[in-house]
């Protein structure tokens, strides 16, 4: 398959560039100079042109989150092990696992998105019982996807779109009816809104206390 690799990620344009330049005073990327406005775009105006004010503001509380970093804790804490959903499936033919959940940012207390892996034996079929709806993408195997045929990506080419990747509409979420058609597993990856009730959270965190991540202001 040509997806070895799987990250979610919430939409968010704010990042910044730490890097050492003691005896160039702007960054190169293959010969060409990185403007200041791309490398702190999140930076006031103003701080961008004062070298001074910059660089307090890329040390501030503001650019780093100092109370994460310094939790010697963190990877304990931050760690998605999965979870087996015992109410969606048998745990043997059929397996569907929480593997990204929680909550996340400085607080702690945003419920951005999380997803599921489903494992599927051949010949088996599985009608999803999803509460709400999901992107869904084919990472091992062949199948069907309700009237759709699903298949791993091996080789794309440029321009190619594929039978991999799947948009499951919240209304219809609990009807789909998959099936593994080939001889080795299926598995299935799907990621949710906030909006799933059954999203677990890390074991230390309070579920009573989170809340949806706002979206981004335009």
């Amino acid at each position: 398959s040509l997806l070895p690799h799987y990250e979610p990620q919430f939409l968010d344009d704010g990042y910044r560039m730490y890097e050492p330049m003691p005896k160039i005073p702007r960054s190169l990327l293959v010969g060409r100079e990185i403007p200041e406005r791309l490398r702190v775009p999140d930076a006031a105006a103003d701080a961008r042109q004062d070298r001074e004010e910059l660089l307090d503001y890329l040390v501030s509380d503001e650019a780093l989150d100092w109370k994460n970093i310094h939790d010697p804790m963190y990877g304990e804490k931050h760690t998605c092990r999965p979870v087996l959903d015992t109410n969606t499936c048998d745990g043997t033919d059929v397996t569907d696992h929480w593997v990204i959940y929680g909550a996340f940012g400085r607080e702690n207390n945003h419920q951005v998105l999380a997803s599921k892996r489903l494992v599927l034996q051949p010949g088996v079929e599985y009608r999803m019982q999803d509460p709400a709806g999901s992107d869904l993408i084919c990472t091992a195997g062949v199948g069907t996807v309700g009237t759709h045929v699903a298949a791993a990506p091996r080789a794309l080419k440029p321009g190619d779109l594929g039978n991999w990747c799947f948009i499951i509409p919240a209304a219809t979420a609990g009807e789909v009816v998959i099936r593994n058609t080939g001889d080795c597993e299926m598995v299935l990856l799907r990621t949710f809104g906030p909006d799933h009730p059954g999203m677990p959270v890390l074991p230390w965190q309070d579920r009573s206390a989170l809340r949806p991540k706002p979206l981004p202001k335009k």
